[in-house]
């Protein structure tokens, strides 16, 4: 049967029999003396829409047809005149719940919402931020009182019912939050009126009281039904679950109306379906290198698969790594594998600063090279839900169409403006990886003046200049093909210490790196 999401909403006028508003104004003795029953029972008509009968039902599951009912082991807490007491269903066919002897008005379930009763009569409820995941249990707060040895319950608030499939098995909790509404801690809910008495609205004093969670068991399904018990109100909620890795599994927003008498149904919330479109690659192995691109992206298939294509370029550099973001911008949650468990064809993603803190990672990002992979276009695929990612190669290795080296001149180097001798390795760039070049060489930065370009070949042919663009966060210069200025000049953009520095061209992003070798 297709799972639906309902609320249940505050009880009806007691038709059969008034009760008097003083939670203390009936009792009833037990003749056994030292154990005693309670009956409990749902009126007909106390959870009802159109087309939808709750005849005969005595117990308090709630079917998918919306019919309420008792589960054996539910607990109440009935009301001595000084404090609660709790009592435990017996018999699920009749309602009977047992417990200690003796005298007893007023009746609330679950248990453990019953705080106490004041001066005045009234009733106060502490409604939990915590809930254990059980599969029939509802929580719905209802309130009776107890004439003869038996007790009517009624609601006095909204149970919002929803269900989520395609649960990853990682899934440890799921998140639900107000927007400015109290939902969890200590309610006044006034002198107990079966079929009136609701649980009051209260705008949320501190973030605390605008979310409760459910604790998930190691081992779940990976469809589940959710109820969280709400007061009477209207309020836009977020609902969220979350992994033990750090990937947010599923998210939505969604406003619940909840008013007397009225039950709504909702359809089951994919948990594939809430995640992004697209998952955003960004890093210093990417041709994006650290700028969000919509040409460097997976974009999400069914049921949380994402692919896409992606060259990677490393050159055999363990540094040069990637994220993925699951927005374009540094304030979404990133991505990243599992380091110590991943290796070639076996990735296994993690995500976010949370997952980070609490299992010691050391860094965050993937590094192709120190996995396996070479230098090539990829065809990645990542599943969020069953958490795994591949990448594979997409074609035969690209075709290189650079040269085996080239050559550096000028008045930063000895000798000035010359070209280096046979064999002199400081002034030649060396080919590492397809389109990445290096060498190490001493720089003269003693004035602003000296600088420098690289050729094709040793008699001026193929010159390279500065673009001018320099990118300080990661101390590059953009360059180009083409004779004339501007030459490289590193002392006007902070390097001003003679010595040893590494120079690495990459022609993939037509970028040259300049860092200082330190000794």
């Amino acid at each position: 049967m297709k799972k639906t999401l309902f609320f249940f909403l505050a009880g009806l006028v007691l038709a059969s029999c008034a009760k008097s508003a003083d939670p203390a104004a009936e009792t009833v003795a037990d003749p056994a003396g030292e154990t005693m029953t309670i009956f409990a029972g749902i009126p007909e008509d106390a959870f009802t829409e159109p087309s939808v009968s709750a005849e005969g039902a005595t117990r308090l599951s709630v079917s998918d047809a919306g019919i309420p009912s008792w589960q054996t082991g539910d607990q109440i807490a009935l009301y001595n005149g000084t404090g609660f007491v709790t009592f435990t269903l017996a018999d699920a066919s009749t309602g009977a719940f047992s417990g200690p002897a003796g005298t007893y008005t007023l009746a609330v379930y679950p248990a453990v919402i019953a705080d106490s009763v004041n001066g005045e009569g009234e009733l106060i409820l502490n409604l939990p931020a915590v809930y254990g995941w059980a599969s029939d249990c509802t929580n719905a707060p209802m309130v009776g009182l107890i004439e003869n040895g038996e007790c009517t319950f009624y609601s006095m608030g909204g149970l919002f019912k929803f269900t989520f499939s395609n649960i990853p098995e990682t899934v440890n909790a799921l998140h639900f939050a107000s927007s400015g509404r109290k939902i969890t801690g200590t309610f006044n809910v006034g002198v107990p009126d079966p079929g009136n008495t609701v649980i009051p609205l209260e705008n949320a004093e501190t973030d605390a009281e605008k979310a409760v969670s459910f604790s998930l068991p190691a081992s779940h399904a990976s469809t589940m039904t959710f109820y969280v018990p709400v007061p009477l109100f209207d309020d836009t909620f977020t609902i969220s679950l979350s992994s033990d890795d750090g990937i947010p599994s599923a998210e939505l927003s969604t406003t619940i109306s909840v008013a007397r008498r009225q039950m709504r149904r909702y359809k089951s919330q994919d948990c594939a379906a809430s995640l992004p479109d697209k998952i955003f690659l960004i890093g210093g192995c990417m041709q994006n290198d650290w700028t969000f691109s919509e040409n460097h992206v997976l974009v999400k298939g069914e049921n949380g698969v994402y692919t896409g294509t992606e060259t990677i370029t490393t050159g055999g550099e363990d540094w040069r790594g990637f994220k993925m973001y699951m927005g374009n911008d540094w304030g979404a949650t990133w991505l990243s594998i599992d380091e110590e468990n991943s290796s070639y064809g076996n990735l296994i993603p993690y995500g976010g600063e949370a997952y980070k803190a609490a299992h010691s990672v050391a860094d965050t990002q993937v590094y192709p090279s120190v996995l396996g992979y070479e230098d090539g276009t990829y065809d990645i695929t990542l599943d969020l839900i069953n958490k795994t990612m591949t990448m594979t190669p997409a074609s035969e290795p690209e075709e290189d169409p650079w040269l085996s080296a080239y050559y550096l001149s000028g008045d930063i180097f000895d000798p000035d403006w010359g070209w280096p001798s046979p064999g002199t390795v400081g002034l030649t760039l060396q080919k590492q990886a397809v389109g990445i070049y290096t060498c190490t060489t001493y720089l003269y930065l003693d004035h602003s003046n000296r600088s420098f370009k690289f050729w094709e070949d040793t008699n001026w042919g193929g010159e390279y200049k500065f673009s001018g663009t320099y990118n300080s966060s990661d101390h590059s210069f953009g360059i180009v093909k083409g004779s004339g200025d501007p030459a490289f000049m590193p002392y006007d953009y902070g390097y001003q210490a003679s010595g040893y520095y590494e120079i690495r061209v990459d022609f993939k992003q037509m970028k040259l790196f300049l860092s200082a070798v330190i000794n």
